[in-house]
């Protein structure tokens, strides 16, 4: 008993330092997104001459800014919007586990009007927590996954859209201006040293 104790208590310190390390590089990673924020937003137009020439910026960025206004006020719509379908349906499975008798002396409902307790806020996820039976896994640390999946596929999406921009002919075209133009420039000094000076 006490070796199982022991080892009990040593896989328990185990899962809990990784517990902590997943947080630590989570916190890690999401900060340091957030700091590439400001500098992608300041490099905007920069990047839109490399790619279409200055000439183009202005009305290019003016379009990006108007796409980047849209995703501030769509792009949390739909996170929360994830989210809360996540948490119906989590609430809806330990609400199936849940003791019917019990669930109606809690509640004082019976489960046939689970979605109009949910909506009064009388039944969470936390007190159904309380009454399931031991061994249901508590769903809430999965509340968001697909509302991160999404972002992801999102930002799969965005990748490969900025992959296509940079491979069609007009931004090709304008790398290879300014390589040739680049090359140019020691032909264009000696020809100008070479012409004959007119005096005047």
């Amino acid at each position: 008993g006490a070796a199982m104790g022991g080892s009990g208590g040593a896989s328990g310190g185990a899962g809990g330092v990784g517990v902590e390390v997943a947080a630590a590089v989570f916190t890690t990673s999401t900060l340091t997104i957030m700091t590439c924020y400001g500098g992608g937003f300041s490099l905007l137009p920069a990047y839109i001459a490399d790619v279409f020439g200055s000439r183009h910026v202005g009305a290019i960025h003016g379009r990006l800014l108007t796409a980047w206004s849209s995703a501030g006020v769509v792009g949390p719509l739909i996170i929360t919007t994830l989210r809360r379908r996540a948490l119906d349906d989590a609430i809806a499975h330990v609400a199936a586990v849940v003791d019917d008798d019990v669930f109606e002396a809690t509640f004082g409902a019976s489960k046939q009007h689970l979605q109009a307790l949910v909506d009064a806020h009388t039944v969470t996820l936390h007190r159904l927590l309380e009454l399931a039976p031991p061994g249901i896994v508590d769903p809430t640390p999965l509340l968001h996954a697909n509302a991160m999946h999404t972002m992801a596929a999102l930002l799969v999406v965005a990748a490969a859209a900025n992959v296509a921009v940079m491979r069609r002919p007009v931004a090709q075209a304008k790398t290879t201006l300014i390589a040739d133009d680049v090359s140019a420039v020691p032909l264009r000094a000696a020809t100008a040293a070479a012409a004959p000076k007119t005096s005047s």
